[in-house]
């Protein structure tokens, strides 16, 4: 069996999830693994930031059981 050829075009979002994908990536190679979440958070918002995407930070979640609010996050 070969492997198929999957065409960027055809996914969704995938010029928007590519750019993503690279500023978690410049994040991580300049930076590297084990960092605090707020310090990886913050650099992924600037890299996000000077490539052009918008984003929000820290949104509210609510969190649900049996179709009652439990808390938020």
């Amino acid at each position: 069996m070969g492997e198929e050829e999957v065409r960027m075009d055809a996914i969704p979002h995938s010029e928007v999830t590519y750019k993503i994908i690279g500023c978690a990536m410049r994040v991580h190679n300049e930076l590297g693994p084990g960092l605090k979440e707020g310090i990886s958070q913050r650099a992924l918002a600037r890299e996000m930031d000077l490539g052009g995407l918008t984003h929000e930070e820290e949104k509210v979640v609510q969190v649900e059981l049996d179709g009652r609010t439990v808390g938020l996050l």
